[in-house]
């Protein structure tokens, strides 16, 4: 009926996933290339992405195909980005800018079916594989499976951490570092020890309601206890400084 997430399994078991961003790159090929590379999950980036909705719905199928957990940051708590999105197959979404209880509640109303949530029902399309199913056990697994990770990214959200980890169905808190530095007028210096500081107040209240931890980890020894959803790559860092290495690599030893 409907893929069990074994990146919510994980996490949920006190596990550590790993993932790569796509921002850039259209083809559904690079599903394949990340799963391929050992990534737990595939970051897909409506946010601060051009994609569409038909480029990211390819994807989903591709990722599902692949056997790597397709995750999609939306742009907004939005149900016409959540709910059709879900419907396509995704295995979670990150929703950005979360900073109170309501937000968070909202979010849960349209990524959940009733009871949890008000998410609308129409179970004959992909996220079922275009199966007829008994639709609520389907409803029931669909809740159990869907995964919801919330942003915080600046200081009402960090002021509001212990209300936003108790609302029911939030599985991941994911520090957004960048957003966050500029919010406390320390614009890209995203190891900062006032960032270091929020860092370290979200994973004490998050350990407390068995919810993850993630944050943008371009750096391993960046890895602390308490964070267990790493962001660790994307597209553009693979391609430009994988290049620019390359390049460097070649200059060495040959003359141009």
């Amino acid at each position: 009926m409907i893929t069990n997430n074994k990146v919510k399994k994980a996490l949920k078991t006190g596990g550590t996933v790993i993932g790569c961003q796509v921002a850039e790159v259209r083809s559904p090929n690079i599903c394949q290339m990340y799963a391929t590379a050992g990534f737990d999950f595939i970051f897909i980036d409506m946010e601060h992405g051009g994609f569409g909705m038909e480029t990211v719905c390819d994807f989903i199928t591709a990722a599902k195909g692949a056997g790597i957990a397709p995750v999609v940051r939306v742009p907004a708590i939005e149900d016409y980005f959540i709910g059709r999105l879900l419907d396509s197959g995704a295995c979670g979404v990150i929703v950005p800018h979360i900073r109170t209880k309501a937000d968070a509640e909202k979010l849960i109303q349209y990524a959940k079916y009733k009871p949890e949530g008000e998410r609308g029902l129409a179970p004959f399309r992909a996220h079922t594989g275009f199966t007829n199913v008994n639709v609520p056990e389907f409803m029931h697994q669909a809740n159990e499976n869907t995964m919801i990770v919330i942003m915080v990214e600046d200081d009402e959200a960090i002021n509001n951490i212990d209300e936003l980890v108790s609302v029911e169905g939030v599985d991941v808190v994911f520090i957004g570092t960048t957003d966050l530095s500029q919010a406390l007028n320390i614009p890209g210096q995203v190891r900062h020890p006032k960032i270091l500081k929020r860092i370290d107040r979200v994973i004490e209240a998050c350990e407390k309601k068995n919810v993850a931890v993630g944050l943008p980890v371009s750096d391993p020894s960046w890895c602390q206890p308490g964070i267990r959803f790493l962001f660790a790559a994307s597209d553009i860092g693979l391609i430009v400084n994988g290049g620019a290495q390359v390049v460097a690599n070649y200059k060495a030893v040959v003359s141009l």
